[in-house]
C-alpha cells in the first residue's frame, strides 16, 4: 500500500468519514498476512480500529 494512498484516506477522514473503503486486487493476491496488513493499515489510516 503507497504511502501516498494512505494519507489521502487519513486527509479524507479528517474531513468527511466515508461510508467505507474498498482494497481492489487484479486477481493475484498476496499471502493473508501481507493482505491483512494492508487492510490494518487503510484501517490505521481511516481512525478505524482494525478488526481482531
Amino acid at each position: 500500500m503507497p504511502a501516498e494512498v494512505l494519507d489521502l484516506i487519513a486527509e479524507l477522514c479528517g474531513r468527511h468519514r466515508p461510508p467505507g473503503f474498498l482494497l481492489e486486487r487484479d486477481g493475484r493476491y498476496p499471502p493473508a498476512g501481507e493482505l491483512r496488513a494492508e487492510l490494518d493499515a487503510i484501517a490505521d489510516a481511516a481512525g478505524m480500529a482494525a478488526v481482531t
